[in-house]
């Protein structure tokens, strides 16, 4: 799908800082501690605080930037999934159950949509320890040998400077070879931060070797003359905050009466329900019904089982929503619950209770308006984050979302997590992204960056995105 270039630049170099916060990023430049970055961002007009998408985790959170899609719209609802439709037919194989760790990474990219990514809108790529590298040829992938092992010794040794180390080498080679298009996970931030906090010396480490390595490759650049038509673009797929709490929800449900499959526990035979946990600060329940486990159950249904309830009971469960019968969402905390609707693009809200997310009942708003809403609220960009889950058919019956501290994977977590995200809490939804471009908008979703990128870039994006082009000066 490459189409010829008539924008204003002629490569895109996008660099993903997995696990980045805004907070420690922004600090971090201000106090001139990322001299190359910082040059990026002063071009742009600065770090820009953007939400990324519902669950802030690996994986589904990289769809919105690749594709300009939600996961609910991709279908790829969570790290962790169950399919109702393929569950039944083909139980202890793919593509029923779906879990991204290890060996099972290897399929994230045949579990998207039959659309276009970055990779396909250019002639020439290169793709370095990206997770989703659908389009991209394999003869492309810098790394794609290297990569199992870099993974698995910096997630059991907690050793990241070595993936971190072989990143930014590869990015050096890859701005020599000058392709049309850079795709630059650093994974770093993120794993360090799980060993500690999101400002252990760890992963302060990890984005200095970042800017180090952006520093080179713009040297590289200049040298061959061709920094000055090169975009930039370096983001983050979620936030981070420190954990002192797991909880396990799987244990909770097989108390209500529900018996519980999860990973890895998935030979349950007598199971009534399924627990899919993802970035751990988030979960999807799936509960069989009249129909097995193809149909989905709606709210009302689970609410008369009194399960909401006994959930937001526990401490640390910050939020539970699931669909209603005449395709509502309903949001229920502690001290209140709200109600969102979605009709021909318009958004309406409203509340009892205490308000979930603080900005008041609403109704006729667009996207963009929900945004600026809801942005600085508790559940940043609640109203469009939930409904856009449950377009995915793989999507639970519930979600549950965990209080900042809190957890919910108790068991299994190896080795443990000490920082968590996935949550739809501002720490977790908010994430930096710097353009070297002059940016309009303080404010934007992750799934604007793509349409807005192709359009600086001269290419036309295909339709039906989530994203929005609005984001960039002309």
């Amino acid at each position: 799908m490459s189409t010829g270039s008539k924008g204003r630049y002629s490569r895109l170099i996008f660099i993903m800082i997995d696990g980045a916060t805004y907070d420690v990023l922004s600090e971090l430049i201000a106090a001139g501690d990322l001299p190359a970055l910082a040059a990026l961002a002063e071009a742009g007009g600065g770090v820009k605080k953007a939400v990324t998408c519902f669950p802030s985790t690996t994986g589904p959170a990289y769809i919105p930037y690749f594709m300009g899609l939600f996961p609910g719209t991709a279908n790829v609802p969570g790290y962790r999934w169950l399919s109702r439709a393929n569950y039944e037919s083909s139980r202890w194989s793919r593509p029923g159950l779906a879990s991204y760790s290890g060996r099972e990474a290897m399929s994230f990219d045949a579990d998207l949509p039959d659309r276009p990514t970055w990779f396909d809108y250019f002639g020439s790529s290169r793709n370095i320890l990206n997770l989703l590298t659908k389009g991209s040829d394999p003869r492309d992938n810098l790394t794609r040998r290297i990569k199992p092992l870099v993974y698995a010794i910096g997630h059991y040794l907690h050793a990241w400077r070595l993936a971190d180390a072989v990143a930014a080498r590869a990015l050096v080679r890859a701005a020599k070879e000058a392709p049309e298009f850079i795709a630059c996970a650093f994974n770093g931030v993120d794993g360090h931060s799980h060993e500690r906090d999101p400002r252990a010396p760890k992963v302060i480490h990890s984005y200095r070797t970042i800017d180090r390595a952006v520093a080179e490759a713009r040297a590289v650049l200049r040298q061959s003359g061709k920094d000055e038509d090169t975009l930039w673009v370096v983001g983050s797929d979620h936030g981070h905050s420190a954990t002192h709490t797991h909880i396990d929800v799987a244990r909770k449900l097989d108390g209500l009466g529900f018996p519980c499959l999860y990973y890895p526990r998935l030979w349950r035979r007598d199971a009534h329900c399924a627990e899919m946990v993802s970035g751990n600060g988030m979960t999807q329940i799936y509960f069989r019904n009249g129909d097995g486990w193809r149909g989905r159950t709606p709210w009302e249904e689970i609410e008369a089982r009194q399960v909401p309830q006994a959930l937001l009971a526990v401490e640390g469960v910050d939020l539970v929503a699931g669909q209603m019968a005449d395709g509502g969402v309903r949001l229920r905390t502690a001290a209140g619950e709200g109600t969102v609707r979605w009709r021909d693009g318009l958004c309406s809200y409203d509340f009892r209770g205490e308000d979930p997310l603080g900005c008041g009942a609403f109704s006729g708003c667009d996207a963009e308006a929900v945004l600026r809403l809801t942005f600085d609220s508790s559940r940043p960009d609640a109203c469009l984050q939930l409904p856009q889950l449950f377009r995915a058919e793989r999507s639970g019956d519930l979600v549950v979302s965990a209080k900042q501290g809190f957890d919910l994977r108790a068991r299994w977590e190896i080795p443990e997590h000490h920082s968590t995200h996935g949550a739809l809490v501002p720490p977790q939804m908010h994430v930096p992204v710097i353009f070297s471009h002059p940016i309009a908008a303080d404010n934007f979703r992750t799934a604007d960056v793509f349409p807005t990128v192709l359009r600086l870039m001269g290419k036309e994006p295909a339709e039906g995105l989530d994203g929005i082009d609005g984001v960039a000066r002309v």
